[in-house]
Parts: C-alpha cells; structure tokens; sequence
C-alpha cells in the first residue's frame, strides 16, 4: 500500500462518524481529497492512519563550513551568512499575534507579545531555510488545533464532526526544533527560574542529524501525551515548560496550545510515567453536550500508540482526558 501526501490547506474537513475506527470509516472517501476509499488510501487495516515519511530537510552535501553562532554548527554545513530564526515559527506567530506566551524567561506570568520578539541570532540562513517545510505544518497544527478549541467553546458546535490527518514525524520533528531553539536562545526556565540546559549525554551532532537529514530519533525520544486532566485555559494562547532530570538538565519540553498538551522527551527516565503515551496515532476530541467529534490524527512510521480521548464536559470547560476505547 503507498499512502499518498496528505494536502494541508484546506483542513480540517468534515467526516462521517464511524462506530469501529476513530475518525471516518474505512469504507468511506479518504479526507485527504484522493476520492479513493480510505482503506486504499490513508488508512491500514488495524484503524490506524498512515502518511508516507517526510524527505530529510537536507540531502545535498554538507557545506564544510561552521558558523560559530550557529546551535547546529555541529554539522559542519552552515552558510556564512546569520539571520533571526524563530524558534515558534513565524508564519504561525504572525497569525496570532499579538500573542499570548506564558513560561518564558524575560518575564513572569503570560504576556501578550508581537512575533519579533520571539526572534534570536541562533541559526545560519542554510539550517533556518530548511526548516520551512517543519514550520508550515506548525502553522497548520495551529490553526486546526484552534479551530476545534472555538468549536468546544460553541453549543451547538457550529461545524459537526470533522477530521484532520498530519504526519507525526514532522509535528514530532517540529518540536525538537522548538525546543532546541528555545533553550539555545536562552528562553526555557525551571520553576526556580533558572535557565534550563540541554543534557550533556545528548551530541550536538545527533541532534543536527536526527532534525535535518532524516536520522531516525534515539529510543525514549519523541512526542509523548499524557492523561491527565486538562483545563480550557482564559488567556493563554501558548504556553512553554521544562521538564528537569536528576543532573538539573532539560528530559523534557511542554508546550501547550490552549488546552492541548505536547511534550517533547530528550529520553524520559520511567519514572515521569510518560512512555506508555509516546506517538498516540490521534488526539480524539468529543462534547458531552453533543454527539459531535472532533479528531486530530497522526501518522507514524511505527504502529503509535492507542489515541488519546479529551472530553469538553460542563465544568466550568474544564476538559477531562484518558485512553479511547473503541
């Protein structure tokens, strides 16, 4: 089976509930536009949604060249030239801004901010103009993630049942570029309030290999969801954390979009309680006031693990969430 690449623009599209699989059924026209049937298309026999492998962002030969300025200098393959990179990624802040960001050093609370200020002389022009691809599916993930959250806010949800697919690996990537970025500009802090560090056991080489040319992540890494409860949260848009290990170093990042959590783990130790969570194949959100679902899946190379079920409930919109059994 060859699954076909998913068109972004567009997302998400209504669906058809489905009583077996979460999402459409696989019996129904694929979302991704194909006018296939699903099952030949985007969708494997177990359920589960599948996307082809996203290219390395870098196939050519490396540069030879390192800006010391540059966090991926450890490649050796930077271009002389330093430019403002935006670790966030600046199609999606430009969208929201002005913004509300919590959890970032240079200020207490949550603060409402413009994009420019997320910006920092980190990144050679060669690394930053590779990872667009990366930043455009944030921008997506964004945008669909608060889209369902204004539906949940709304009764009657004013758009019914509707299905988004993106590829994990990219999303997860994203993450690992956002937190790398963020820690090198010197923007990720402990509750104490001190600046957080990537961990010593991680070579800066790996991590230029796994972001740009496709190196498959080290067991324990990736993007993990938990159950725990959740809450709608007034203000803030995004929301930014670390996770410390016993060295004090960062194990792990948190970012929050509105009341959806995404955590990238540089390697958990067991007990953060968090691998039975890595690679959910969906986030799967239903109201308790309505029928109504709303679902955001992701596909991996590997089989993922079970989605994850958040519920709107009364309240106070408060959003309670565990495994979906289906």
């Amino acid at each position: 089976m060859v699954t076909r690449l998913v068109p972004l623009h567009g997302w998400p599209k209504p669906f058809r509930p489905s009583t077996q699989h979460w999402g459409p059924s696989r019996d129904d026209v694929c979302p991704c536009g194909s006018g296939r049937r699903a099952r030949s298309c985007h969708v494997a026999q177990d359920g589960r949604w599948l996307t082809p492998r996203p290219k390395p962002l870098l196939t050519d030969e490396p540069s030879g060249f390192s800006h010391p300025r540059c966090y991926a200098r450890a490649s050796k393959d930077c271009s002389s030239k330093l430019t403002s990179e935006h670790w966030l990624s600046s199609n999606l802040l430009r969208e929201l801004e002005p913004l509300t960001v919590g959890g970032l050093r240079w200020h207490d609370g949550e603060s409402t901010i413009r994009a420019k200020a997320l910006g920092s002389n980190i990144l050679c022009d060669r690394h930053n103009r590779a990872l667009s691809p990366l930043d455009d599916a944030a921008g997506e993930v964004f945008r669909v993630l608060r889209h369902f959250q204004a539906d949940l806010r709304t009764t009657p949800d004013p758009h019914g049942p509707e299905f988004a697919l993106f590829d994990g690996e990219t999303v997860e990537r994203w993450l690992l570029k956002v937190f790398w970025g963020c820690v090198t500009s010197g923007n990720v802090k402990n509750p104490d309030g001190a600046l957080i560090e990537l961990p010593d056991s991680i070579p800066a080489e790996e991590l230029t290999q796994v972001l740009f040319r496709g190196q498959l992540l080290p067991d324990g890494w990736g993007l993990y969801m938990t159950t725990a409860a959740l809450l709608f949260r007034p203000t803030a848009e995004i929301d930014l954390s670390g996770i410390t290990g016993p060295d004090g170093k960062l194990a792990a990042g948190e970012l929050a979009i509105g009341p959806f959590v995404l955590r990238f783990s540089f390697g958990l130790p067991p007990e953060f309680g968090l691998r039975r969570n890595r690679h959910p194949q969906a986030i799967f959100i239903r109201s308790e006031v309505s029928d109504v679902q709303k679902v955001f899946a992701m596909g991996w190379q590997d089989s993922g693990n079970r989605p994850i079920i958040l519920s709107r409930v009364l309240d106070e919109g408060n959003v309670t969430s565990g495994p979906l059994d289906v």
